[in-house]
């Protein structure tokens, strides 16, 4: 090429074949000679062998060396020239038709060649394709291929990236994160699914869902899909159905390629995982991934917690939750329903029996209470309890007229199991109907079951006589400013009482996780104002191994899942092997009679004289550290000797509304409920 460039002035194009190992490097070679353009194409020398002779016979030619079959080097190959490179590239092979040329422009390429086809349908095939592009980009709105020219070059894998293993069976890389991406608690690769159930590839899409986590089919039916709101095909027509197209691919994937990914060799450790709700199951899922053996415990008699005892089945149909809890343990996790932890066992039991860690994701299946005069009357009902006893066909016994107390999940799903058992619902809410945290399609189908909701009524008192229920007294609020987490606020309007008769109330104001037997594990320090004194961010806590996530780090509905707790679990497992070598079997023993194993950063307990921290001072230790020598956090920084996660997951939450499921059958008034 050298030789070449010196004895003419002409402009200089090499033509290269895809048998070249690395292109970038000849290509860097050529552009310092001189040379104007590059074109790639996919042509290759054909090698056979004569058996009688014994001689290699070297020949090429189109008949099986090139053609559309090895379109994909040259569109690889102009994907990772054209950006690093100031010549006109030029893509060449297996094009015959507008959308072979369009491919490699989207690659980079500055234009494409057009050989065989010319040979097989003559130079009118230049005619026909620059028409047929015209057509396509008046269709599309283009003024030019410019606007096309490489859009795919950061979105297309490299050849040498390419996982054969099927561990990662589809790569998009946006310039950026998508929004959808972005709003999604559980970080998933939205694009990358969606792109693959549009190619057909059902069992890849399902397979790239369940690298993240093992409940698509659950997802796909009750997510309140945030990625939809952030879409931005919102600014063109409507969102895309995200949520039901993960539903498809739990559908109909799986058929020929296997859906879960193949776990990593198995390890020694083991680890502990309290509760079996999603956050417990998920990350007792990624755990096995990752080679680690756990062991859920799960104190109700069936596992899956609010997927299984408080989704009503018209939304989420249990063989769905069974299926996805079964190939979890098929990748060796145990789950032991009916035992629970504080009661039956304790986490010292836990430790002696050889778990290297132990994982708290108790959620939240304990209601909160209204705090007014008569909440213990008969026929006064929890609500996350009477959707419980439901789910597990215990007999619910409900009066002629229920008022449910509330405006959120359990509210709306309590409200509408209800109307399957009774004839008239009655729901009231503190604030503004539109202030109701449950979904807008949730509380429609609601209304359409003949559920009536009465906004701005706040409880004042439950009124009894004989000791069971009669009607509930309450009061009529008006809105006021938003505080300080942006909710509208209210207040009472003085002497606008009233009285509504029933003979059944149903509290669903929130959930709060049973965890007060934790207030005797160590010193007592994991229990913190009804939630496990943990780093929202790491899940770690004072106890060295002992890690939280979900419901009882943050409150119900909050909760980051499973997800980021194996990735913290995994990389605090070292340390404490380190840790228990150190320490060569020596088990100091704690306040409680209790094993000890608080983190060496973790200040000794305080002198028994010592003022108690309130309720404030002790959020500010835990999240903050404030008021500690040195500005030391016991339960964050120095958690995991200070490793942090890779990313952040905002998790799967306990109570997940539904999408465009609509209950079938069951009994109902079968009128459209009023809103007042």
């Amino acid at each position: 090429m050298r030789g070449v460039r010196a004895q003419i002035d002409l402009p200089l194009i090499v033509k290269l074949t895809p048998q070249l190992t690395s292109p970038l490097s000849f290509v860097a070679a050529l552009e310092e000679i001189g040379v104007e353009g590059v074109t790639l194409f996919n042509r290759f020398t054909g090698l056979e062998i004569d058996t009688e002779t014994g001689r290699p016979v070297m020949h090429g030619g189109y008949a099986g060396h090139g053609g559309p079959w090895a379109r994909n080097f040259v569109l690889r190959w102009v994907n990772t020239i054209s950006p690093q490179t100031g010549l006109q590239i030029s893509a060449s092979g297996g094009v015959s038709e507008p959308e072979h040329a369009l491919a490699c422009i989207m690659a980079g390429a500055a234009t494409v060649q057009v050989c065989t086809g010319i040979y097989l349908e003559g130079y009118d095939i230049l005619t026909r394709l620059n028409a047929q592009l015209l057509e396509t980009m008046e269709r599309r709105g283009i003024e030019s291929l410019d606007e096309l020219r490489g859009q795919l070059t950061e979105r297309i894998v490299a050849l040498e990236d390419v996982d054969r293993r099927h561990l990662v069976v589809a790569e998009i890389q946006p310039r950026g994160t998508a929004p959808c991406r972005w709003e999604c608690p559980l970080n998933e690769d939205v694009q990358g699914y969606l792109d693959l159930i549009a190619e057909g590839k059902y069992d890849h899409a399902l397979r790239l869902i369940k690298q993240n986590h093992p409940f698509p089919g659950v997802l796909g039916r009750c997510c309140h899909h945030p990625c939809e709101t952030a879409c931005t095909r919102c600014d063109v027509d409507d969102t895309i159905a995200i949520a039901a197209m993960k539903r498809f691919a739990a559908d109909h994937g799986g058929r020929y390629l296997p859906a879960t990914p193949e776990p990593a060799p198995a390890r020694e450790e083991r680890v502990a995982i309290i509760g079996a709700g999603p956050g417990g199951l998920t990350a007792a899922y990624r755990l096995a991934l990752m080679g680690y053996r756990s062991t859920v415990f799960e104190r109700l008699p069936v596992a899956g917690g609010m997927l299984a005892v408080g989704i009503p089945d018209y939304r989420l149909p249990r063989d769905v939750v069974n299926h996805e809890i079964s190939e979890i343990e098929a990748l060796g996790v145990e789950i032991r329903t009916g035992v629970e932890v504080g009661a039956d066992l304790t986490i010292d039991d836990l430790r002696d029996e050889g778990y290297a860690a132990v994982l708290l994701a108790v959620g939240g299946h304990k209601q909160r209470r209204l705090g007014v005069p008569g909440e213990d009357l008969d026929g006064v009902v929890e609500g996350v309890g009477m959707l419980r006893d439901h789910a597990l066909g215990a007999p619910v016994e409900l009066g002629e007229h229920v008022v449910i107390v509330g405006g959120g999940d359990v509210a709306i799903d309590g409200s509408r199991v209800a109307m399957r058992l009774t004839d008239r619902v009655t729901l009231v809410y503190r604030r503004r109907f539109e202030d109701m945290p449950a979904r807008r399609d949730e509380i429609e189908e609601a209304l359409e079951e003949g559920v009536e909701v009465v906004a701005q009524l706040q409880p004042i008192e439950i009124v009894g006589e004989g000791g069971s229920v009669v009607g509930i007294r309450c009061a009529r609020t008006r809105a006021t400013t938003p505080g300080e987490d942006g909710r509208v606020g209210f207040e009472i309007d003085e002497g606008s009482e009233e009285l509504v008769a029933c003979d059944t109330v149903i509290v669903a104001i929130g959930q709060l996780p049973d965890i007060e037997w934790l207030q005797h594990v160590g010193d007592g320090d994991l229990f913190d104002c009804d939630l496990v004194a943990a780093d929202e961010t790491t899940g770690a806590t004072c106890e060295l191994d002992v890690f939280a996530c979900g419901d009882c780090v943050t409150g119900p509905g909050r909760g980051r899942g499973g997800g980021q707790a194996r990735r913290l679990l995994h990389r605090g497992l070292p340390e404490r092997r380190r840790d228990r070598a150190a320490r060569a079997g020596a088990a100091p023993r704690g306040a409680r009679g209790g094993h000890s194993r608080r983190r060496a950063d973790h200040p000794d307990p305080a002198p028994a004289d010592a003022p108690a921290p309130g309720r404030r001072a002790r959020r500010r230790l835990r999240r903050g550290g404030a008021g500690l020598p040195g500005g030391a956090c016991p339960r964050r920084g120095a958690a995991v000797h200070g490793l942090r996660a890779v990313r952040q997951l905002r998790g799967l939450r306990a109570r997940l509304p539904v999408d465009r499921h609509r209950p079938r059958g069951g009994r109902h008034a079968g009128g459209r409920g009023e809103v007042r």
